[in-house]
């Protein structure tokens, strides 16, 4: 279950990216997804804290397929190898912090003045992700915090 778990948000992802294209749905979704992923990998971060009682081990090991994403994003986008396998590649390292755009994309809108990804440089897009990993780390880690503190305090 709890490698299920791990990959959950590459699965949300794609759901989101599809719901997206639902005409009235996809306009709410796309605002409240970034909340909604974020308090499920919160939950998440219960359930590992739980199961495994050290905070350091929890985080790295519910966030390792996270960070895994992001290294083969940065080294296929770095090297700038293109080929289907590749663009598959990026495409599902993406789909972890999907959800999350409405929150990340403001930092190419500052940086480079981009309101697209496509129109953004390899920098921002990298930022992009960064701040994605970053965030889902942030929510997993209270999570964590959250479920050590009840079973400190016996609920």
């Amino acid at each position: 279950m709890l490698c299920l778990l791990a990959v959950s948000p590459i699965l949300i992802g794609y759901l989101f990216n599809v719901m997206l294209y639902i005409p009235v749905i996809g306009d709410i979704w796309m605002y409240a997804g970034p909340f909604t992923l974020l308090l499920f990998w919160g939950w998440v971060g219960t359930v590992y804290m739980t199961r495994f009682r050290s905070i350091w081990k929890a985080v790295l090991l519910g966030n390792v397929i996270g960070i895994l994403c992001f290294v083969v994003f940065a080294a296929i986008v770095g090297s700038g190898v293109q080929s289907e396998f590749t663009y598959l590649l990026t495409v599902i390292a993406q789909m972890y912090t999907l959800p999350l755009g409405f929150l990340t994309m403001w930092l190419a809108v500052i940086t480079e003045g981009a309101y697209d990804l496509a129109e953004a440089s390899i920098s921002a897009v990298m930022l992009v992700q960064a701040a994605g990993v970053i965030l889902m780390l942030i929510a997993f880690t209270i999570g964590c915090i959250t479920a050590k503190k009840k079973s400190i305090s016996g609920e």
